[in-house]
């Protein structure tokens, strides 16, 4: 008897089937639709590349960098005017500098808070860096409200910023716990406020300290270790020590430079402090008087008096004192052939075999008696 033939799928979409009753044979054949098979492989590819878009999409989203708080802010030098008043209203004008070396940090100094303590007086930095310390030493934080920028105090056992409320010798130098620095930079120009309340942490005294202010910012170099020239230093604001000397009288218009010849480098800032709140008086005639008064220094020591000689347009000036175990002794020349008068003056300073010697030049404007 012969075996009936056996076939499945023969209309089906698939392998086809055949054999007998001994034998059973798989085979597949072609899609009937070929052109269905062209799109569903398109379909997997285009997926695919979507899916990756998607990705990468999210990797870039996860990698955009966060925008700084201290946009605007860009890197230099630049000098500072700073005005305001102290806890008892007693107002105050002073000249300092603002280096920024990244946009991460602030170095603000005017004066010298520790060494030379006067109402203004102000180091207010982000971070150690501004003290040659490490950046990572945090002194204050960043954060933004608006257009401006707000740097607030980090209370930090090493903390190098410090403020003055009042002069003398024995005067407090607060280090900043509470308040803040707001400013708004625009270009080369950075101005801004200052609120802060501090403790006396080297005194150790029970008062707290207040220092408000507001500040002008002058952008002069890109270069953050630039020399510091002022476009202008501020009048000077301290009285002049009676004496008999006679002449004009000049304050510092502008510092135009400033080198240290001897003594610590660590108090640069202050000497440049006090050369522009100096009062000079000369009297611009050969054997006439010369008179170097800088504030905030020992009255031991200054006012300095001395003589002029020679003629004009230029003038030599000298003069010296002495004190117990201590001396000063100053000279230079005075140059009055141009619109204003320049003077460029060594001052040498001797305290118990220490010696601390600075060169300077500036730019004098007259003063009223």
């Amino acid at each position: 008897m012969e075996k009936p033939e056996i076939r499945i799928g023969k209309n089906v979409y698939g392998p086809l089937i055949t054999g007998d009753g001994n034998r059973v044979t798989v085979t597949s054949s072609p899609p009937r639709r070929p052109w269905l098979w062209i799109v569903l492989v398109l379909l997997l590819i285009m997926g695919a590349a979507t899916i990756l878009l998607l990705l990468d999409g999210d990797d870039a989203e996860e990698a955009a960098p966060v925008q700084t708080p201290r946009a605007g802010l860009g890197a230099g030098t630049y000098t500072v005017i700073l005005e305001g008043s102290v806890a008892n209203g007693s107002p105050f004008t002073r000249q300092g500098e603002l280096r920024v070396r990244r946009p991460s940090d602030w170095c603000l100094r005017v004066g010298n808070p520790a060494g030379a303590p006067a109402p203004g007086a102000i180091w207010f930095a982000s971070d150690a860096s501004c003290f040659d310390g490490s950046a990572d030493d945090v002194f204050a934080e960043w954060a933004t409200d608006g257009e401006q920028t707000v740097l607030t105090p980090v209370n930090h056992a090493r903390s190098m910023n410090l403020f003055n409320a009042v002069s003398g010798v024995t005067a407090a130098a607060y280090t900043p716990d509470r308040g803040e620095v707001r400013f708004q930079a625009d270009g080369a120009q950075v101005t801004g406020t200052i609120n802060l309340q501090g403790v006396d942490l080297m005194g150790g005294t029970a008062e707290r300290g207040v220092f408000t202010a507001k500040f002008e910012a002058a952008q002069i170099s890109d270069d953050p270790e630039a020399l510091i020239s002022s476009p202008e230093d501020p009048a000077a604001t301290s009285e002049l020590t009676p004496s008999d000397a006679t002449g004009a009288r000049y304050s510092v218009k502008t510092v135009i430079s400033l080198d240290q010849l001897q003594g610590d480098p660590g108090n640069l800032d202050a000497a440049r402090a006090r050369i522009a709140g100096a009062i000079f008086v000369i009297d611009a005639r050969d054997g006439g008087d010369f008179l170097y008064a800088p504030p905030d220094s020992r009255d031991d020591l200054f006012p300095v008096e001395g003589t002029v000689s020679g003629a004009e347009p230029a003038y030599v000036v000298s003069g010296d004192r002495a004190a117990d175990q201590a001396k000063v002794a100053v000279g230079g020349a005075v140059d009055l052939s141009g619109a204003e008068p320049v003077i460029h003056l060594t001052v040498t300073t001797t305290a118990f075999s220490k010696v601390t010697s600075y060169e300077f030049r500036a730019v004098l404007r007259p003063v009223s008696s």
